[in-house]
């Protein structure tokens, strides 16, 4: 099964789903300034639905291996109703300018207008240096893991090549042994043939006296 946190934040994308839905439906049937507030609040639910999506993206890159084939369909699968989502959105827009829709002519309606595209902007650049600040966050505890991980693989390493120079030195030491054993069986081996010849000589010596021989 996918994470924890996989799974909350699908649940809070579907919340964004619908909400989206709902005002997109609504604005069809809204006054010019009821529509341009509705479509405004849909614009603002898309640019957190596309945080939403790219946290999905960083909690598969953290997933196991076997988990990550699924979690990325289903990814695939969001992506998709956020396209219809956001074609949706801008047909609406389209429509609402076909209608006629007008800036106002009065001069306080237009700089209330500019300053709240301007806290528009300046909202959707905070989101994305705060979401650019966690990933790069995320990236960083991933990065301290993988060099953690390299650590211990090359202590393990070098614990192995510590016990195979020990080995080796063992083998050094048992092939001296066993060198010097065997010189030794052939020293006594060459003293034994020595004496049994000797013991021969003695015995015929001893038989051709018996047999006034010699």
């Amino acid at each position: 099964m996918s994470s924890q946190n996989f799974e909350d934040t699908l649940y809070d994308l579907d919340d964004v789903f619908t909400k989206l839905r709902n005002l997109i439906s609504a604005a069809r049937n809204q006054s010019r300034d009821q529509k341009r507030a509705t479509l405004r609040s849909a614009e603002g639910d898309v640019d957190k639905a596309d945080d939403y999506i790219n946290l999905l993206v960083v909690e598969t890159r953290n997933a196991p291996p076997a988990q990550r084939k699924g979690m990325n369909a289903t990814i695939t699968e969001y992506k998709k109703t956020l396209s219809s989502l956001k074609r949706q959105l801008n047909e609406a827009n389209e429509r609402s300018n076909l209608l006629g829709e007008e800036r106002t002519s009065n001069s306080s309606m237009g700089v209330r207008d500019q300053m709240n595209a301007n806290q528009k902007t300046l909202s959707k650049t905070s989101a994305s240096i705060a979401n650019t600040k966690r990933l790069a966050y995320e990236a960083q505890t991933i990065g301290e893991g993988t060099m953690e991980d390299l650590e211990d693989q090359r202590e393990t390493i070098i614990r192995i090549g510590g016990k195979v120079q020990g080995i080796d030195a063992n083998m050094s030491k048992s092939n001296r042994i066993l060198n010097s054993m065997t010189r030794r069986i052939m020293s006594h081996k060459m003293i034994m043939i020595a004496t049994i010849f000797l013991l021969i000589c003695i015995l015929v010596v001893v038989l051709l006296k018996k047999l006034h021989v010699i």
